[in-house]
């Protein structure tokens, strides 16, 4: 839903590193060339993802708006999306998210997290779109 804004990735993971995520041992997200690279918890260095050898159980993939389109990075069998709802997004840009689990449906699973501002225009009764 890019709502996350005015950091880097790599700023990103480490915020979340920084802030919880206690189970996984990096963050996963992409570099401004478009390279798959983790952030390590321990020593809080980058690695190429493909060279890090961290099971797909032990890191959290942080993608960002632009990204959430044609990237594939494998994920754990019983993973869970956490996909944010933006006021401006598009049903595609939903779906796009939603589906870089390539799992749904077979042991993957989507949360959906709303601001406030965007759960008052799902509320509203005259919300533009909305079916007659």
């Amino acid at each position: 839903g890019a709502l996350v804004t005015g950091l880097s990735n790599r700023q990103v993971a480490a915020y979340l590193l920084r802030r919880g995520l206690a189970g996984m041992d990096g963050v996963v997200f992409l570099d401004h060339d478009d390279r798959q690279q983790i952030l390590l918890r321990e020593g809080m260095r980058v690695l190429a993802l493909s060279q890090a050898g961290v099971p797909t159980h032990r890191r959290f993939t942080f993608y960002d708006q632009v990204h959430t389109t044609g990237m594939d990075i494998r994920q754990h069998l019983t993973a869970t999306a956490c996909l944010t709802l933006g006021k401006d997004m598009t049903f595609r840009d939903y779906a796009q998210g939603a589906y870089r689990m390539r799992g749904l449906g077979a042991g993957q699973t989507l949360r959906l997290f709303v601001i406030p501002e965007v759960q008052r225009l799902i509320d509203s009764p005259g919300r533009a779109g909305a079916a007659p």
